[in-house]
């Protein structure tokens, strides 16, 4: 049940994010270095996102942010 609701909470946050930055969700997939559908699969809160892919989120999310401020 838990991993559930996160799974969901990191989905709604990763497209919020996603479209704040203007970026679609294959390009998305590309800076993760995932697939567009295993991708859509974790924005859909379906499926829990492995710890390195969840990383590459997080490094790419700071480097995004940082640049965007730019």
């Amino acid at each position: 049940m838990h991993c559930i609701i996160y799974t969901a909470y990191y989905g709604d946050i990763m497209r919020q994010t996603r479209k704040w930055l203007k970026i679609d969700s294959d390009t998305a997939a590309k800076i993760l270095k995932i697939g567009r559908k295993e991708y859509r699969k974790y924005e859909r809160g379906r499926a829990v996102m492995p710890r390195d892919v969840y990383m590459r989120l997080m490094q790419s999310a700071f480097s995004l942010l940082s640049f965007r401020r730019r």
